[in-house]
């Protein structure tokens, strides 16, 4: 299988999810990021262009939601 020539950023703050996440999409993307949270996305993003970012909704701090509203206003 080809793998799409796109990044795709992981952001969730159980690591056992990530993992699992990261171990099935790397197979489909050329590059994978992870991110514990969304300011740890946030500081992956000002580096590095995701064009899939894939979201917990309920985490500590800011949710997936406050952190996508962050990433559209910047775009």
């Amino acid at each position: 299988m080809n793998k799409r020539d796109e990044t795709i950023l992981i952001v969730d703050d159980e690591k056992s999810v990530r993992k699992l996440l990261m171990a099935i999409l790397s197979n489909l993307f050329s590059t994978c990021f992870e991110a514990a949270s969304a300011d740890e996305a946030l500081e992956i993003l000002k580096n590095h262009h995701c064009g899939v970012i894939l979201s917990d909704i309920n985490m500590p701090g800011k949710s997936g939601i406050e952190l996508l509203s962050e990433v559209t206003a910047a775009y």
